[in-house]
Parts: structure tokens; C-alpha cells; sequence
């Protein structure tokens, strides 16, 4: 871990990536700056987590988690970032926390 200011300098000024960490080459967020792109298999639904990076840089910067499916487009990993509608695979399971840890 890091401080957040010495987090602001690797990714560029930015808290994440993107909306969801899908635009990983920047037109969202042109100035953010990757260190490590990986990301964990998620066990609620068949997408994988936000990057590892992107979850650290909010925590670090503001305290908060990203413990939802990134991308929300299936019945298994509904959010509430997707039409408002909630789904069983809102937040990590378990082997989630356990895979990220």
C-alpha cells in the first residue's frame, strides 16, 4: 500500500481506470497508468473482477471497495449500476475476498 499521493502519481491523476475498468487503453481516462492490468475470476457470475490495481487505488484513496461485478450484464452479476436492477452476485462471495486477498 501506498500513500495517496504516491497513488495519484502512478495513475495519473486518476481514482480508476474507467466505468467498470473495460476501457483499459484510455479514451476514457487517458491518463491513467497501469502497473499491472490483473484481474481474479469471480465466483458469482462468469466475468472476472476489476483490476487488482483499480481495487487498491479506491481503497487507498477513498476508502471504498469495488466488491460487484464490473461489467453487470447478465442475470448472475446484475448491479445496481445496471438499470437499477439488483441480481444474487450483487456483491463478492466468500472466494472472492479470499482470491483477492
Amino acid at each position: 500500500m501506498v500513500s495517496k499521493k504516491t497513488a495519484l502519481k502512478i495513475t495519473g491523476g486518476e481514482q480508476y481506470c474507467s466505468f467498470g475498468c473495460l476501457d483499459e487503453d484510455g479514451d476514457y481516462h487517458k491518463g491513467y497508468k497501469f502497473v499491472d492490468k490483473s484481474r481474479f475470476k469471480l465466483s458469482g457470475c462468469n466475468h472476472f473482477s476489476a483490476h487488482v490495481q483499480c481495487i487498491l487505488t479506491l481503497v487507498i484513496l477513498r476508502g471504498d471497495s469495488w466488491t460487484c461485478c464490473p461489467i453487470g450484464d447478465s442475470v448472475e452479476c446484475r448491479s445496481e449500476l445496471v438499470d437499477h436492477k439488483f441480481g444474487p452476485a450483487l456483491y463478492w462471495g466468500p472466494e472472492d475476498f479470499k482470491n483477492f486477498f
